[in-house]
């Protein structure tokens, strides 16, 4: 496999297969090290399908563990969706 190959393309974003990699298991090891463990399950709030999405869904699954995605929606507000800036 060419890890210099893109693998996702995100908002204008191209990610190579190594970057990717690199990326779930720098997640892979910060969830290990606050505790994350197998049957565990891991709240995600980022923008669906980006590439954060897929390297954190990748990483619980390499611990084990399962993913749970949040609804970007604000529970107070008529606003439909908070804005991506806010999701991080």
């Amino acid at each position: 496999m060419d890890s210099d190959r893109a693998v996702l393309h995100w908002r204008g974003q191209v990610i190579s297969g190594a970057e990717l990699n690199r990326s779930a298991f720098e997640i892979f090891h910060a969830l290990r090290d606050n505790g994350v463990r197998k049957g565990d399950v891991v709240a995600v709030l980022v923008a669906p399908n980006s590439p954060e999405m897929l390297t954190v869904r990748y990483a619980a699954h390499l611990l084990g563990s399962v993913v749970c995605c949040l609804r970007s929606a604000h529970p107070v507000s008529n606003v439909a969706a908070l804005l991506p800036e806010h999701q991080y």
